[in-house]
């Protein structure tokens, strides 16, 4: 795949709505990708926020997954994307023992869910990023969790 970064600057794409390759939409995603999420594509972090003004595109969808990566749009409103790009055996480990485990619990999260499926944890996750920056609800802090930060962070 070969994600290559490019300034910073190249991370604000726009149009990715159709296949994603007309004027150069697609190695822009990519760059942003690279720029934004290197340390999970290169196995160093189990996750990481992907923040883009439009939709990634399937192509780019591929390529995650081709890099044994996984994403998840966690919210969309009009101009911006968050999306989690993770390794789905690092989020497991890191969310369904320990201190984690017990954390999450206590931020509503089930027992069963954070052991077993950690998609539906991330589900989870998602509605609570929604309530919170729809509903103007508490953030939920525990995604640092989900991205390799201790709980004291």
């Amino acid at each position: 795949m070969g994600f290559v970064q490019k300034k910073e600057s190249d991370c604000s794409f726009e149009n990715t709505k159709s296949n994603g390759f007309e004027n150069g939409t697609y190695e822009k995603c990519r760059y942003c990708v690279a720029y934004q999420c290197a340390p999970v594509l290169a196995c160093i972090k189990p996750s990481n926020l992907l923040i883009v003004k439009s939709e990634i595109c399937q192509k780019l969808k591929e390529d995650i997954i081709e890099a044994k990566a996984n994403y998840k749009l966690l919210y969309k409103a009009q101009n911006k994307y968050i999306y989690l790009i993770y390794r789905k055996i690092a989020v497991e480990r890191l969310i369904s023992t320990g201190e984690n485990l017990n954390y999450l619990k206590n931020m509503g999260y089930d027992e069963y869910i954070l052991k077993n499926d950690v998609a539906a944890a991330i589900d989870y996750l998602a509605l609570r990023l929604r309530d919170s920056l729809e509903k103007k609800c508490v953030f939920p802090h525990e995604m640092g969790i989900f991205m390799g930060y201790p709980i004291e962070d």
